[in-house]
């Protein structure tokens, strides 16, 4: 009865390794990559995740049980090319279709009962390339 259960996906940055999207991304940064067209993806970034979490349930006690958190869907192909346009990579991203997978969520209970509106994709690239953590420091 106590109980919190969020289902939700992130990308952000890591330290130690670069096993995620945007670490793998960002170090073939000046090569070729494919973009897949056809592999949906709705969560967050790290930074927005963090913002979500304390602002909607880390003081809202009166949520309990399951709930999906997610930002609007969008493709790895397009997640991809903002991330380009945002960071200012030289990568060359090859749209490929021949694999396809929807991973998005459907948020609309916990939107229903907290309010909450998830960021745009523009806003949450932004803030990750913005932030001003020293992951290239860290990483050595």
């Amino acid at each position: 009865g106590n109980v919190l259960t969020v289902r939700t996906s992130m990308i952000g940055r890591e330290i130690g390794h670069a096993h995620g999207l945007l670490e793998w991304f960002l170090s073939n940064s000046a090569g070729e990559v494919r973009g897949f067209t056809n592999a949906f993806f709705s969560g967050f970034s790290t930074l927005a995740l963090a913002k979500i979490i304390a602002g909607f349930m880390i003081e809202n006690d009166s949520l309990r049980g399951l709930y999906h958190v997610s930002a609007e869907r969008i493709s790895k192909h397009d997640l991809l090319s903002l991330i380009k346009e945002k960071y200012a990579l030289a990568v060359n991203i090859v749209p490929d279709g021949t694999f396809a997978i929807d991973r998005s969520l459907d948020s609309g209970r916990f939107r229903s009962e907290t309010g909450f509106e998830p960021p745009d994709w523009d806003t949450m690239i932004e803030e990750m390339r913005d932030d001003p953590a020293p992951y290239p420091l860290w990483k050595n």
